[in-house]
């Protein structure tokens, strides 16, 4: 049986407080700290983290240079190598559905950086050709109440839906595109063919291209009907009128959304305080003196009406969810956290840690490792999905970055038939979706 090591803080940096731990997100960008909770997996855990730290420092210098609009060869090639190990990764692979279209290779471009970047990111995109996903998680998030639901919501398999940009790059052609659509998974076929005005406005199909795609749209059965919900709450009623009202996008940014969590606790001294309160009011016995602090207020784009996020990790399922009288905060067992690591990634890996030192990490490691551990390559995918829903959908793309952001891209907003309403295609987005993703959406694995 593994035997709990006896925990010493070091000296805080600073301008930090004590009672705060950073989210695991950031824990997992350094060797130093990693090997100080987990001393005992540090020969396997350093050199993952270490690789991921410079792959995500390389590709954070070229976003960093593709924002200025400057072409630097040497970055761009560091920026190809590094794009290739996620793209590589099974469980990153999904960063080519963020991947700024700037970034892409030109044609003329046969470097072997920009070789292996080519090879890397078409398997990448052809494995997630496979994979569905809700609809609406790229567009508003407007999914239904499990109760309300008439039906499972809408699904587009996403990456479908960069097939112009990749005709356009040359990384296929506009043949490939009908031929994949050709092919007898419906969905797939319906939502390549969501794009094809975009791929005619940009002169990518010839005639009898575009004569293709047309047969393969009248072949399909019509669609179903989409079913009303079977209730409305009065929250989704004052969700709907939010919407309605719309965003107005700011001239320029107005919010850093390029800091780190760690960079942004120092302004959460207030909810910071609120919920070192409550992991004082609370039962020992129950909870481990822990909270979890997150939302939109630590991810840098609340307002002034945001929720507190507050969780606390309790030590026994009779504790459900909200059985503990805490306003604002919520309850998670930690047991059901390890029979389903997937739906707890979010509160696990992306919120800060709000408690006495020793408890912090004492709990931190007593649960990462459990994902660490994870053996079964299925649910570490779902597991890193998660986390990217949490970092870059809900609610960054829906509404964070466009009410902070100006649009860069209000051509490619009158194509509805793909969401070309969503920030999702906006190169603003995609770069900082791209060093999110590169930063902040990894789990190293130890091999038992």
């Amino acid at each position: 049986m593994e035997k709990i090591p006896s925990f010493h803080q070091p000296e805080q940096e600073p301008g930090t407080r004590p009672d705060v731990c950073p989210p695991l997100t950031d824990i997992l960008q350094s060797p130093e700290q990693a090997e100080r909770i987990w001393p005992e997996y540090a020969a396997e855990l350093l050199p993952q983290i270490e690789k991921h730290t410079q792959d995500a420092h390389a590709i954070a210098e070229y976003l960093d240079v593709l924002k200025q609009g400057v072409l630097d060869t040497d970055t761009r090639g560091r920026f190809y190598e590094s794009a290739s190990n996620l793209l590589n990764n099974p469980e990153q692979e999904r960063i080519a559905l963020f991947l700024p279209f700037e970034s892409f290779p030109t044609p003329d471009d046969h470097g072997h950086a920009a070789e292996q970047f080519r090879s890397s990111y078409l398997t990448a995109w052809s494995n997630l050709l496979h994979v569905q996903d809700v609809r609406a998680s790229f567009v508003d998030g407007d999914v239904l109440e499990v109760d309300a639901r008439p039906g499972d919501p809408e699904r587009v398999v996403k990456a479908a839906h960069l097939a112009p940009w990749l005709v356009q790059h040359g990384l296929i052609m506009a043949q490939d595109v009908i031929s994949i659509a050709s092919g007898n998974d419906q969905l797939l076929t319906r939502s390549l063919l969501e794009t094809k005005g975009l791929m005619l406005d940009m002169g990518l199909l010839s005639t009898a291209e575009q004569r293709s795609l047309e047969r393969i749209e009248h072949s399909l059965p019509e669609r179903s009907p989409t079913a009303p919900p079977r209730y409305i709450t009065l929250a989704r009623q004052a969700w709907l009128a939010e919407k309605a009202r719309g965003i107005e996008r700011p001239a320029i940014a107005t919010h850093d959304l390029d800091m780190s969590f760690s960079e942004r606790l120092a302004g959460l001294e207030e909810e910071i305080a609120v919920a070192r309160e409550i992991t004082d009011s609370i039962d020992p016995n129950v909870s481990y003196g822990v909270a979890w602090l997150g939302g939109s207020r630590l991810k840098g784009y609340s307002q002034d009406s945001s929720d507190l996020d507050l969780y606390i990790p309790v030590k026994s399922t009779e504790y459900g969810e909200g059985l503990i009288a805490v306003d604002g905060a919520s309850t998670v067992p930690v047991l059901d956290i390890k029979d389903d690591l997937p739906s707890y990634a979010h509160e696990v890996f992306n919120m800060a840690w709000v408690g006495e030192p020793q408890k912090i990490t004492a709990l931190q490691w007593l649960l990462a490792p459990e994902y660490f551990k994870e053996a079964d390559l299925q649910t570490r995918k779902w597991t890193t999905e998660r986390l990217e829903q949490d970092l870059l959908e809900y609610r960054l793309l829906h509404k964070g970055y466009p009410r902070l952001c100006p649009d860069t891209n209000p051509e490619y907003k009158k194509y509805i038939s793909m969401d070309g309403q969503s920030a999702f295609y906006e190169s603003g987005y995609r770069i900082l979706a791209t060093r999110i993703f590169a930063n902040s959406i990894f789990i190293p694995q130890i091999r038992e």
